[in-house]
């Protein structure tokens, strides 16, 4: 679950598919904890939502790979949900840049 977490976090960055698709697993994950520890009930409800989970992944990994072949968006996959820092250039790129 902690690697799922951290995945989780990092697709945020990435796009909403690929966040979407950590949040289900995150989601499923601790359901069967639930499961496991509580209401054995909870691991009925954690198989539905991971098969969700598989649909997510599936279709994330359809898009990727049918939009890289058509060169352009066929599938859409979301923005990402936090945008990246912008690079920090050192002194001399910069001085290069700007002459």
């Amino acid at each position: 679950m902690i690697y799922t977490l951290g995945m989780l976090i990092a697709s945020t960055r990435v796009h909403t598919m690929m966040t979407i698709t950590f949040f289900t697993l995150f989601l499923g994950f601790f359901l069967l904890v639930l499961g496991h520890f509580g209401n054995p009930v909870w691991n009925v409800v954690a198989g539905y939502e991971l098969m969700f989970c598989a649909g997510c992944a599936m279709y994330m990994m359809f898009a990727i790979i049918i939009n890289d072949l058509a060169g352009r968006t066929v599938l859409p996959l979301g923005k990402p949900w936090i945008k990246a820092a912008a690079a920090v250039l050192p002194e001399k790129e910069i001085a290069k840049k700007a002459a």
